[in-house]
Formats: C-alpha cells, sequence, structure tokens
C-alpha cells in the first residue's frame, strides 16, 4: 500500500528509491547524494571518490598518483645513479623513499634512502651486478598516508655507465696498470699495481697507484715507487731496471697498510726480490721498511706474492723460485711488526720438497691471522697443491689438492683467497682441462674442527678451451661472495650481465665472474666484462671484492692510444 510505481523498473518503488529514476542506484546511505553503488565511501558523507584507489577519499587524500621519471648514472661519481620522479603532492613535507623492490619487506620497499619534498637524489649503489635486473620505485608519505609511484628498472646503458675506470695518471705504454689490484676491506682504498711502467725512465721499475673512496668519487691519492727518502744506506732509492714494484700488492682491513712486492729487484744476475711496507696517515702514504728474506737466493722471486692481515700486523711473503729445500721448490717467509718495525717470525717450506713445486707462488692470510694459506702451483707435475697453516704453531699444514680432477699441468694453487676467519678456501686451478684445454676452475673448500672439507668445483657456465677461468680469486670477508678472473676469455659483451655471453668469438678479451654461496650452494650471480672493445685487454687477471665492490684489472687494456697501457674496474 505504500508503493505504486517504480519508474525505473529496478525493483524498488519510486517513495522508497532515493533514485527513482535511476536503475542504478536505490541509496545514498550518508544523504550525500551520490548513490552507494557510485560512492566510495557510502558511509561517509564527506568523501564520494578515491581516485587513486589508496583507501582514502578525495577530499583527505593530500597524495596524488606520481611517476618515477628516471634512473640515471651520475656524472661524476661511480657506481652511484641519479632517481628523479614528480611530485606527489601540492603540500609540503612530503617524505619520499627511494625503494627497491623486495617483496619479504613492508610495502616491498627495501629502503635505500629517503628525502622531503624533493624530486631527485643520488643514491651510492652497492655491487652493480645486484642492481641489473632489479626493480626499483618510489613511496610517497605523510602520517599515515601512503602512495606508490611507478617500478623502473636501471637501463643496462646506465649501468654501464656506472661502472669506475681507473688509469695511471700519465699513461704509459706496457705500464700494465693493473696487473694486480686489492680493495680495503672497508671499501674506501684500492691499490693498483703497474710494475711494468718506467719510473725516473728506468725501464719497468714499476709503480703503485693509491686511490680514496668518497660517496662514489674514486680519486688518486698518491703514486708510490721505490724512491723514498731514508738516511740509512740500507734503505736508499731502489729504483732498479726490471724490479718490477708492484708486480703483488695487500691492504690492511682499514686501507692503513699497503706491502708491496718488487719480485725481479736486484742486480741483473741476482734478482732476489724485496718487498715494501708503506703506511698512511692524514691522507699521506710514507716509505715504513723494506724487507729482504733472511737468506737471499739468485731469481728466489721475494715478493711474487703478498699478504698481510686485516690488523696489518703480519704479512707474509712468497719466494716461490727458492731452492733451498730443492730447485725452485719454493718459500713464504712470515714477518710480524712491533712498535713500527718489521722482524720476520717464520720461514715456510712444503712437507713434501721437489724441484719446480713453487710453493710461495701465491699466499693468502685470513683476515683474523689464524690460517695462512700457501699455493704450490707446480707440485705433482704441475698439478699443483695448497698448503693450510694453523699460525699458532705453524708446524702442522694439511695439504689440499683438486682430489679426483687432478691432473698435471692444472696448476691448482695459481691463487689463493681465505676468508676473514680462514673458515673458506678459494683456489684457482687456471690449467685445469675438464671444460675444454686450460678452460679452468676454481675450487672452494670449507673447514670445521680443523678438518678441510672435499671442495666444491666451480667451472664457468659458458667456459670453453684456454679461458683461464681461476688466474685470480677473491673471497669477501664474510666468505659468501667469490669472484673469479678469467683474463683469456672471449665473450663479446660489455660491462655488466647476470648471463655470460654465448657468443665467444673475441680474442683474449677477459672476463670476471661472480658467485654467491646461497642455500650452501654458488651460485653464478653476474659476469663482468670491460667496457672497451680492445681484443687483447685480459681483463680479469686480477680481482679484488669486499662483497660490496668488486675490481677487477685488465692489464694489457689500451688507454689513450697506448697499448698495454692497462686499466682497472670498479663495479
Amino acid at each position: 500500500a505504500t508503493e505504486t510505481l517504480d519508474t525505473d523498473g529496478d525493483g524498488a518503488g519510486d517513495n522508497a528509491d532515493a533514485f527513482p529514476s535511476d536503475a542504478t542506484e536505490t541509496l545514498a546511505t550518508d544523504g550525500d547524494g551520490v548513490g552507494d553503488n557510485a560512492d566510495a565511501f557510502p558511509s561517509d558523507a564527506t568523501e564520494t571518490l578515491d581516485t587513486d584507489g589508496d583507501g582514502v577519499g578525495d577530499n583527505a587524500d593530500v597524495l596524488d598518483s606520481f611517476n618515477l621519471l628516471s634512473i640515471e648514472a651520475s656524472a661524476g661519481a661511480t657506481k652511484t645513479a641519479v632517481f628523479t620522479w614528480e611530485s606527489a603532492s601540492e603540500e609540503s613535507g612530503i617524505t619520499y623513499t627511494v625503494c627497491k623492490k623486495d617483496i619479504v619487506q613492508d610495502n616491498n620497499c627495501d629502503i635505500l634512502t629517503s628525502v622531503v619534498d624533493g624530486d631527485n637524489t643520488a643514491i651510492l649503489l652497492g655491487n652493480l651486478y645486484k642492481a641489473a635486473g632489479a626493480e626499483y620505485f618510489i613511496l610517497a608519505s605523510k602520517d599515515s598516508q601512503l602512495q606508490l609511484s611507478n617500478e623502473v628498472s636501471i637501463d643496462n646503458t646506465e649501468l654501464n655507465a656506472m661502472i669506475g675506470f681507473l688509469k695511471a695518471s700519465s699513461p704509459e705504454k706496457d705500464a700494465k696498470f693493473g696487473h694486480t689490484v686489492v680493495l680495503s676491506s672497508d671499501g674506501d682504498t684500492l691499490a693498483v699495481g703497474a710494475p711494468y711502467e718506467n719510473s725516473d725512465s728506468v725501464v719497468s721499475s714499476g709503480a703503485v697507484y693509491i686511490y680514496s673512496q668518497t660517496e662514489g668519487v674514486w680519486s688518486l691519492s698518491q703514486r708510490l715507487d721505490a724512491s723514498y727518502d731514508n738516511p740509512s744506506s740500507n734503505t736508499a732509492s731502489r729504483i732498479k731496471s726490471g724490479a718490477l714494484f708492484g708486480s703483488s700488492l695487500s691492504l690492511s682491513g682499514d686501507g692503513k697498510v699497503l706491502a708491496v712486492g718488487s719480485n725481479k729487484e736486484g742486480a741483473s744476475v741476482s734478482r732476489y726480490g724485496a718487498a715494501y711496507v708503506f703506511s698512511e696517515s692524514s691522507g699521506d702514504w710514507s716509505f715504513k721498511q723494506r724487507l729482504e728474506a733472511e737468506n737471499q737466493e739468485h731469481n728466489a722471486d721475494f715478493g711474487q706474492s703478498v699478504s698481510l692481515t686485516e690488523d696489518g700486523k703480519w704479512l707474509a711473503v712468497g719466494a716461490y723460485k727458492e731452492d733451498k729445500a730443492a730447485s725452485n721448490s719454493g718459500a713464504v717467509y712470515v714477518f710480524s711488526e712491533n712498535a713500527g718495525a718489521w722482524t720476520q717470525s717464520q720461514s715456510l717450506s712444503p712437507s713434501e720438497p721437489g724441484g719446480t713445486n713453487y710453493f710461495g707462488y701465491s699466499v693468502s692470510f685470513s683476515g683474523d691471522g689464524s690460517t695462512l694459506a700457501v699455493g704450490a702451483y707446480g707440485e705433482s707435475s704441475i698439478a699443483g697443491a695448497v698448503y693450510v697453516f694453523s699460525t699458532s704453531d705453524y708446524t702442522t699444514s694439511q695439504r689440499l689438492d683438486a682430489g679426483s680432477y687432478a691432473e698435471s699441468y692444472a696448476y691448482f694453487g695459481r691463487d689463493v683467497s681465505l676468508s676473514e676467519g680462514g673458515k673458506t678456501l678459494a683456489v684457482g686451478a687456471d690449467g685445469e682441462n675438464s671444460n675444454g684445454s686450460d678452460a679452468g676452475a676454481v675450487y672452494v673448500f670449507s673447514e670445521s674442527g680443523g678438518v678441510w672439507s672435499s671442495p666444491g668445483r666451480i667451472v664457468a657456465s659458458n667456459g670453453e678451451s684456454y679461458d683461464s677461468f681461476g688466474n685470480s680469486v677473491s673471497l669477501s670477508g664474510d666468505g659468501n661472495t667469490l669472484v673469479v678472473g678469467a683474463y683469456r676469455e672471449d665473450g663479446t659483451d660489455n660491462g655488466v650481465s647476470q648471463v655470460p655471453s654465448a657468443d665467444q668469438s673475441s680474442d683474449a678479451y677477459g672476463a670476471a665472474y661472480v658467485y654467491s654461496f646461497i642455500s650452501e650452494t654458488w651460485s653464478e650471480q653476474a659476469y663482468l666484462k670491460s667496457l672497451q672493445t680492445d681484443s687483447t685487454s685480459a681483463f680479469g687477471i686480477s680481482v679484488s671484492t669486499n662483497g660490496e665492490s668488486t675490481v677487477v684489472g685488465a692489464y694489457r687494456e689500451a688507454v689513450d692510444d697506448k697499448t698495454e697501457a692497462g686499466a682497472a674496474y670498479v663495479f
């Protein structure tokens, strides 16, 4: 009896229908004149629309939809990205958080940095390979309101533009800058060896370049060679032809102590070798001491390898051609520092001495100094071996080899790298043939209770003959990141890639591979290449990583039209 008409035919009588001429609506619960079906807030008379779909009505919402416009390389800083976005509001006090997408984080946001009322910011990224393929967005917020931008990945061209490129201050032909590289644990100091540079016009006397990093900008701190001012005749300038100062390098964890090998130093008929120690104070590097073996031998190559502990108090020096035990059997000398003076504390030889063992070709102290690894790639018909010493007494060692993969001319022990706590060891075997002649491999051992486990074996996913994968290796301090050089690899890619090149048509271009230890397995994460197209760059001849930055030497790269002047790259 209360209804006689249903004008819009929606089944609700006109008397009960708030919209008798609109079949799509019958109610306006909040009395705002907008039907409940069309009203985003049917119980709130002050709001009807939620244009951006964030759950906040347009009248109360101070945040509008907006876009992340671009991610570009900084013009002046390495590994630095400049993010630019639109404003999300006409009001002030808006916080913009730059996010790397991570679905396990709140709002999927792994926070990189935040700014207030800005529309751009520069961010120093970690390892560049981690940025490849990642998605980024901006999270705008005020009070309890949030608004997310679109998601953007970094273009590969921009990513490659973030790679740091270092060269000698005055590049020389055949100087081989990048023959050796070492990065401090804190990532702020980098040393690069140029052992064939002509210091004071003395041929192949060698030099070392030290760089420091502040907010992504790498600056040359100092150039070092064997010339220094010391009144003692025993430590006068040692610039000698063919000395190869810079043939090996090691930095303390804080980058304030540097050891330099000069393995061909001496008269032309002796070449017994030497090592130098420098230290930094207030930005200035000064010479501290020149070290020799207690019993010098002709052509012992003392200084072929050097390794400092994290605190810079202990130093191991390899003399891989020393003849004390047998011809070219090799030796390692351990020095300690006390009150600024370095003295020899140990002399080590292989437990199974033999001719051409080359014990000491590579050495690595664990950061904490508890463990010392020594490569002897010439042992057992150049199959190679590694000796691991506990530094508590040095009287016992454990001999490691490639196990069932052992073969002549594998060069197991070409390079070695220990983690900070001495629990993980990487060993390069760049002559191994299982992936092709001289394709190479890397073995990773772990220690528990004084026993070193059977190794995990790593080969390049795109490996082929003559790559020399494993000619250089570097572990991060935590032992979870491994970088491997393959200086004769011939893939055609440039810069940073997540997948190694299938096109292997270049000529000894070189590469470096990055692995992460995830779920008890070493997984290939990145494939690094030079930015140049020089087919003889030998990129990967040396590598160094702290887990957040990776440095790779390319000692044959042409720079400023100088062939084999050499370069180094920071990723």
